[in-house]
């Protein structure tokens, strides 16, 4: 067969003008031209390609070339707007594209735009607090940008938190992570922090790591509802269905000096299985040393009932010298199904728990 000759750049380049003497509005057309002169004359190729872009927010290939170009050059304004444009136009580029703002907020210099866009709460925001800590070099650099959001008509909300203190307490950063948390706590709210949070659940709960995590597992039930026998006040509920049951524990994180605790509380309710539930207190880091446990709550309780443990948070200030272990920087307090084997993990019957407070003997 005859050999069809390929198009020159010349001809391509003839073809786009004669294409845009046609429609001077065709942003792919414009774009393609600035990719035929990238190589000749590069000021030119980028006035092309701001033009494209002003013509379409989908011109995805010239934004980024745009972008690369204000990354180079410490651009911040510019880095920040052409991120923006692929944020909305291109969700699935969200996670690579979260480091080029990480690089302006931690400059400083382009913060206030950064700041300016996050406070309008665009489609991306909580992509972008959900990837951010793990593209930072400096780990107070997502606690900067919320504080800054905090004081907007827009400030961050708890799930925008969330992903920040799950950082910071995977690398083992508790104080600043329960510095951060306290940051966003209400008036009200502040009142109850120091030792075990929302006690009488009160407040509705967001899954944080100082307050209670709540997840149910497979064949029980648990949720913050109000109580039977005074519905203006509310209680934990857990419910489990007839069989074997995954129950997942529920409880928070706490930071407690070296010292000695008590755990008090009320429940109500009835458990029917070999082994019950108990409550245990337990070092966050590494294997979770034990350092106390309540009885096993089991069988019927029609009417409250107190109960109550203590344990001892133990001073390891100068453990590396004593070889008496690690100290334990964070604490969590959860009850927890005591099942030992598949056999006890059998369990019926609904339980509700109220009024919990933590002293320090």
């Amino acid at each position: 067969p005859p050999r069809v000759p390929l198009a020159t750049d010349v001809d391509v380049k003839s073809w786009l003008e004669i294409a845009l003497v046609h429609d001077p509005m065709n942003a792919r057309a414009i774009a393609l031209r600035a990719q035929l002169a990238a190589d000749s004359n590069e000021d030119h190729a980028e006035a092309l390609m701001q033009l494209a872009v002003a013509r379409s927010r989908h011109e995805s290939q010239s934004i980024q070339r745009l972008l690369s170009k204000a990354y180079e050059a410490k651009d911040d304004a510019n880095i920040v707007t052409y991120v923006d444009l692929l944020m909305r136009t291109r969700p699935v580029a969200r996670e690579a594209l979260v480091p080029y703002l990480t690089a302006v907020a931690e400059r400083q210099s382009g913060r206030p735009e950064l700041i300016r866009v996050l406070s309008e709460n665009p489609a991306w925001r909580k992509d972008f607090f959900r990837y951010v800590p793990n593209s930072v070099t400096n780990a107070n650099t997502p606690l900067q940008l919320l504080l800054e959001l905090k004081v907007t008509s827009n400030p961050p909300t708890q799930h925008e938190i969330k992903p920040y203190l799950d950082f910071l307490l995977s690398k083992k950063f508790y104080e600043l992570a329960y510095f951060t948390w306290l940051q966003f706590l209400t008036p009200d709210q502040m009142a109850e922090a120091g030792s075990i949070y929302n006690g009488s659940f009160e407040s509705p709960s967001f899954d944080m790591p100082f307050d209670w995590a709540i997840a149910s597992g497979a064949n029980v039930a648990v949720e913050i509802r109000p109580r039977p026998d005074a519905p203006e006040k509310h209680a934990l509920y857990i419910e489990f269905a007839q069989g074997r049951v995954q129950f997942q524990p529920v409880g928070q994180m706490v930071l407690l000096a070296p010292g000695r605790y008590t755990l008090k509380g009320q429940y109500r309710g009835e458990i029917n299985g070999r082994r019950g539930l108990v409550w245990r207190a337990t070092c966050a880091d590494g294997e979770q040393e034990q350092f106390g446990e309540s009885t096993m709550l089991v069988g019927a309780a029609p009417s409250w009932r107190e109960f109550q443990f203590s344990f001892e948070v133990p001073d390891r200030t100068q453990a590396s010298r004593r070889n008496e272990g690690l100290p334990c920087r964070g604490q969590r307090l959860r009850i927890e199904h005591a099942a030992r084997s598949a056999s006890e993990q059998l369990l019926s019957g609904a339980v509700w728990f109220d009024e919990l407070v933590l002293r320090r003997d």
